[in-house]
């Protein structure tokens, strides 16, 4: 069935009375109709001398704008006979129903383009999706095979309505438009009113301002702040290179074993980012036809990513301040308890009683003594060289490390955590030693007793091949590994009892360092702007369209984006830490004696989703600030 979108104020019959009027749209596809706006008269004559008509040929007449695609589509009462043809619909308006012949009216609420609202199919995008943070050279590639691929055919409705969706957009700006080429048009979607001259003479008043403003004041400062901004951003860059740098190819580079790093580097791509953002968000204001057809899906979410970052950045510089007048007020408190309680005697005489215990048959379990003091003392070595080399040094300052702790939270909260993660990795340095000592031994045990039960088996590993063949082993080396087994059988409890004590007290410190990325995944990535938006209009975060019957007509509406479409992105983040510390990989690695480490760079991967993964050049970036400015 063929529908007429019609705007809904222009439905109002005391706004607009029932009279002889035109009917001005856009007349799409396959006979849909999006209109547009209502010129009434009383005369023809009327029209061609306010300039909506002109003279087309003898006997004939046209709308004066022919370069924009819109045209009369129908009309109210009486039409003058140079006016009509075939295609012209007659529409009758009573108490508000607009009635056409065959067509179905649809309603819609024209989205006005300074109000950032608009109609759109699917949901908007909160990140970045994986086609757009892509390289050049790849979305090449991906254009050519989507040219060669035979693709499902297109359901004509499906695209008629997409179309249709896409011209609802632009209604306002066709308005505008429409009274730039015509002025002497009635503007029906501004009602009439006293305070119209008023109106009038303040924006005559605001435009003289612009005009003196704009290009002698405006203009040059924000040109010299751009460019003060683009070699800020050549110095960020120099720094991210640092920072992602690696001395050699074994060596992880410092955002791989920093939290701190991490933060630093990720606050330096988003303000790298920034005059991109702002480019982009700048064109807002002045759309063309075809900028309007493309905003609501390309231009918009860029909008949302860069005020929601912003919002989070203000948030957590807020929050830092509290925190640094929290830290430097109770310093002296927290140092004492940081040196008395957490060094001295969790992380030292905790420590130590624990190796002692492990010695000497802990929880009634017979250990094999020799093995379990050698064990003992090793971590015990261990262990005092922590407290002579490490500890010693930094004890005296464990005030001043709060108050550069305290400093850093000037430049936010998520920096003071980061500090206080890796303040809490270097303290814990023998602990991690314990682990990662114990797992390699308690590994190696493992692996030694599964060569031997393969002997046992007839087996052996192919290692050129990668697999296991058989084999004949002699009687002798049957008895060697027999022996050899079983010793290892008799070993493996002390071994074990070892690497499960230094295990569970890894972990915890993996959980309370994971605690805190992902307190500062909170500070970083939670969608603050995008949830007040969603309160306060939401119109803004369009995720579809709904519809609805209002006075015996289909009526089409912005549907709002759901919680969960929300809050997917942070979601995301929050399943990337939970398959980092908490999945099967994670516990085969515990039971198989794999050192289990926290990759950050995995971690934090879905925390640059609203980055792009290829920065634009500076050269680049001029040239866009040039066509701007």
């Amino acid at each position: 069935m063929k529908h007429v979108f019609w705007p809904v104020d222009l439905v109002d019959v005391d706004t607009h009375p029932v009279g002889n009027a035109l009917v001005l749209g856009v007349r799409l596809e396959h006979s849909a109709i999006v209109v547009i706006n209502v010129v009434t008269y009383h005369e023809p004559q009327q029209l061609i001398d306010l300039g909506v008509l002109r003279q087309k040929t003898r006997g004939s007449l046209e709308l004066a704008n022919t370069e924009s695609s819109v045209s009369i589509v129908g009309y109210f009462g009486e039409i003058p006979e140079e006016l009509r043809t075939d295609e012209l619909l007659e529409f009758t308006i009573d108490h508000g129903i607009i009635t056409t012949d065959s067509r179905m009216t649809v309603l819609f609420d024209p989205p006005p383009p300074n109000s950032m609202q608009f109609y759109t199919l699917l949901p908007i995008s909160i990140s970045l999706t994986p086609s757009k943070r892509s390289s050049p050279k790849t979305d090449s590639f991906m254009k050519l095979i989507k040219e060669h691929t035979p693709g499902p055919p297109l359901d004509p409705c499906e695209e008629l309505l997409s179309l249709s969706i896409d011209t609802l957009n632009t209604c306002w700006t066709e308005r505008q438009k429409l009274v730039r080429d015509i002025p002497g048009i009635e503007k029906h979607w501004e009602a009439a009113s006293i305070l119209s001259p008023f109106r009038q003479l303040v924006s005559t008043i605001k435009s003289s301002f612009m005009q003196l403003y704009l290009p002698f004041v405006l203009r040059p400062m924000t040109s010299v702040l751009l460019y003060l901004i683009i070699a800020a951003r050549h110095v960020c860059l120099i720094l991210i290179s640092l920072l992602n740098k690696r001395l050699s190819q074994d060596l992880p580079s410092l955002i791989e074993i920093s939290a701190t790093a991490q933060q630093i580097d990720l606050r330096l791509q988003q303000f790298c980012y920034f005059p991109i953002q702002y480019l982009r968000t700048t064109r807002l204001a002045s759309l063309s036809h075809e900028g309007a057809m493309l905003l609501p899906k390309d231009q918009y979410p860029e909008y949302i990513r860069f005020y929601n970052t912003l919002w989070l950045i203000v948030n957590d510089l807020t929050i830092g301040l509290m925190v640094r007048a929290i830290l430097l007020e109770h310093q002296t408190t927290i140092s004492s308890f940081i040196d008395k309680f957490v060094v001295q005697r969790l992380l030292s005489s905790e420590m130590d009683n624990i190796s002692v215990w492990l010695m000497n048959s802990p929880g009634g379990i017979k250990l094999n003594n020799e093995l379990s003091m050698f064990m003992s003392d090793l971590f015990r070595w261990i262990l005092e060289f922590w407290r002579v080399f490490m500890i010693g040094p930094i004890a005296p300052h464990y005030g001043t490390i709060i108050n550069i702790i305290g400093l850093s939270s000037i430049f936010g909260a998520t920096f003071s955590v980061a500090l206080f993660s890796d303040f809490l990795s270097v303290i814990t340095f023998h602990i991690y030693c314990f682990y990662i000592a114990s797992a390699k031994i308690y590994h190696w045990q493992l692996d030694i007793m599964y060569s031997l039960f393969q002997l046992f088996c007839g087996k052996k590993r192919n290692v050129l091949r990668d697999r296991v063949d058989s084999n004949d082993y002699e009687v002798d080396q049957l008895l060697m590994g027999t022996l050899l087994f079983t010793v290892n059988v008799f070993l493996l409890p002390t071994v074990l009892a070892f690497y499960v004590m230094f295990s569970f007290t890894e972990l915890i410190i993996i959980m309370i360092t994971g605690s805190l990325e992902i307190l500062m995944t909170l500070f970083n990535h939670f969608p603050l702007f995008v949830t007040l938006l969603r309160i306060k209009n939401y119109k803004r975060l369009p995720g579809g369209i709904r519809f609805s019957t209002d006075k015996g007509m289909v009526r089409v509406h912005i549907k709002a984006l759901t919680l969960s479409e929300v809050f997917a992105p942070f979601t995301n983040v929050l399943q990337s830490a939970k398959s980092s510390y908490l999945s099967a990989s994670t516990l085969k690695g515990i039971l198989t004696g794999y050192a289990v480490q926290v990759e950050r760079r995995k971690l934090y991967k879905l925390l640059y989703s609203a980055l792009p993964s290829t920065r634009m050049s500076t050269a680049d970036l001029l040239e866009q600030i040039k066509r701007i400015l």
